[in-house]
């Protein structure tokens, strides 16, 4: 009794498995490891007051110790091992709060240099003053790194390498990126008030006139008034006087337009000021309205499949397609509501370099390819049960207007949205600290887009035998004109102008070429979507490019095997063209590097 006992308090205590993911937490688990020793001491106790016993009876030299001994031993060992397993347990949780603490304090340090940095008015740090009294905020602020931030990585994955999990790991690494980030914003900073403390600026001195010849200041008359001297003063006197009361009204004139531009640009940075609110608050809004939107179609639809008393509305076709129809949703609205949205509202002060919070979380937005790539599934299988009273349902329970293919189309929606967004906040951005990271999240967000965009053309790619993923990653995808040179023996087919070109539509991935027709489907959304009818490929290690074709600017050469096949290509614009060859060019330069 006393061993069982004590082998469903061990199994219990190897549940303390979980290192937490905040100081918090952690604080939590330790309280609950201490209560459930509190409440284990009583079964550790028996089972060590027995072993004594039966330690008396082994050296009174019992008749059955032979029995007597193992059992003591075993006892013995379980206690210490239960007590050694406690402690290691309690110590690697400290060493968790530890880590914890600093990835906390180092987080708050981050937080307030991006308010420190978002503080500094930018009228003020114009001024020579400014800009030192602003310097010294920021070295000021540095100074206080030491104690804060992480030094090394390396010696956090060292130092805490027996409980840094792989989401604990990832952790450390997001919080260690956002410090570096901080820190390269700090040194921009520098760099820009260093050359603005530097400034000597050098007041320019109007030279006035004789007394005898003065000419009044537009800046102390409303009028241009010149007091003249007397008939025998010569021409070329007045003439010189003259031009000194020209001199002096351009002066004052400069002045004054100097004092009403500084007034423009301070209305300009306000201006500015509101308008990058606005579009962070409206990015804000509609990232809470999004999420909202994503957990109602999860809980109102997608968990509503899987409800028993649901399960007669649904029709056998429709019963184990909830990944069809939904695809990673749930992955997506995870991602936004315990990551991004999170992120978002931190920088409701400082909306200018929102830019960062973006490109943080860049590689966490390609879950959107996947959801992007399964739509036309997806609304194939909507466009069948879209009657169903299982959908009309679950509609009423939600009190939507709208059927459930509009909540579907959200996340397409949204990704799109984003670059809108980020193309207005660089509009009123462009002097500030943060434009730099804003133009790169456009960017990146628009290669996503693109990357979406090709890989829904790739998909619908028919009777190609091999893998496609095989071929690396796609790099560009479109429809151009096409014309075939092929070597026959020592002759070759000439003249290729007066032959109709064929159409077709090229897929560049990194491996290879894929040359498709392109048929239209009927039907409606995405089923009226393209297909690809797979012609051939080229290998892009057997490829070479020519660049410009004699007569037209949107032709370029592909040409195979050492010209055996030569493909003129005919691109829609010059533009297009160029950045065809450019990325061709690319490819073949990393193969060539490869090689060597």
């Amino acid at each position: 009794q006393v061993k069982a006992a004590l082998d469903i308090v061990s199994e219990r205590l190897s549940a303390f498995t979980d290192v937490g993911n905040s100081c918090s937490h952690v604080e939590h688990i330790l309280k609950d490891l201490a209560n459930f020793e509190e409440k284990s001491c009583e079964t550790v106790a028996k089972a060590r007051m027995l072993a004594s016993e039966g330690d008396a009876f082994i050296q009174s030299n019992h008749y059955a110790v032979d029995s007597i001994i193992p059992k003591c031993s075993e006892l013995h060992h379980l206690c210490d091992a239960f007590t050694t397993e406690t402690e290691r347990r309690r110590n690697l949780l400290n060493k968790s709060l530890e880590l914890h603490g600093l990835l906390e304090k180092s987080m708050k340090w981050c937080d307030e240099g991006i308010y420190l940095l978002a503080s500094q008015p930018v009228d003020k740090c114009q001024s020579q003053d400014g800009a030192e009294s602003a310097l010294q905020e920021i070295e000021k602020f540095l100074d206080t790194g030491a104690g804060n931030k992480i030094k090394e990585l390396n010696k956090i994955y060292r130092e805490y390498a027996h409980i840094l999990n792989e989401d604990l790991k990832e952790h450390v690494q997001k919080v260690f990126q956002k410090q570096e980030s901080m820190e390269e914003m700090f040194q921009k900073r520098q760099v820009s008030l260093k050359k603005l403390a530097a400034k000597q600026t050098r007041p320019v001195q109007p030279v006035a006139p004789r007394p005898e010849a003065f000419v009044k200041s537009p800046c102390s008359s409303p009028g241009l008034q010149r007091e003249y001297v007397s008939n025998s003063e010569s021409s070329a006197l007045r003439r010189a006087n003259y031009r000194r009361g020209k001199v002096i009204f351009f002066l004052c004139a400069f002045h004054a337009c100097t004092a009403s531009a500084g007034h423009n640009m301070m209305e300009y940075s306000r201006t500015s000021r509101r308008m990058r609110q606005h579009v962070i608050n409206e990015l804000i809004e509609t990232e809470r309205a999004y999420v909202e939107e994503l957990l109602c179609v999860l809980e109102g639809y997608a968990a509503e499949m899987d409800n028993p008393l649901m399960a007669h509305l649904i029709s056998p076709e429709l019963q184990n397609k909830k990944d069809i129809l939904f695809g990673n949703m749930e992955e997506i609205y995870h991602f936004h509501n315990r990551i991004f949205l999170r992120e978002l509202e931190n920088y409701i002060e400082y909306p200018e370099l929102v830019g960062r919070c973006f490109l943080d979380q860049m590689e966490d937005f390609q879950i959107y390819e996947k959801y992007c790539q399964n739509k036309p599934r997806s609304e194939s299988l909507w466009r069948q049960f879209s009657d169903s009273v299982f959908f009309q349902e679950c509609q009423r329970k939600l009190d939507h207007k709208l059927s459930l293919d509009s909540y579907l189309l959200k996340p397409v929606q949204r990704i799109t949205k984003y670059q809108l967004l980020l193309k207005e906040m660089l509009k009123y951005s462009k002097n500030c600290e943060g434009a730099e990271d804003l133009q790169e999240a456009l960017t990146s967000i628009l290669g996503i887009l693109k990357a979406v965009n090709d890989s829904m053309h790739q998909i619908a790619i028919t009777g190609y035998d091999g893998n496609l993923n095989e071929l690396g990653k796609l790099l560009m995808q479109g429809s151009f004109n096409v014309w075939t040179d092929h070597k026959k023996g020592h002759s070759k087919v000439k003249d290729l102008a007066r032959f109709k070109p064929m159409q077709r539509h090229l897929f560049l991935h990194e491996k290879a070429v894929l040359f498709c027709k392109k048929r239209e489907e009927n039907g409606e959304g995405y089923e009226k979507a393209p297909s690809y009818s797979y012609k051939h490929s080229l290998n892009m290690a057997a490829v070479g490019i020519t660049e410009n074709v004699k007569g037209d600017a949107k032709k370029f050469e592909i040409w195979y095997n050492a010209r055996e096949e030569v493909y003129i290509i005919q691109a829609p614009t010059p533009e297009v063209k160029a950045t065809w060859v450019n990325e061709i060019r690319k490819v073949l330069t990393s193969q060539l590097q490869a090689c060597r």
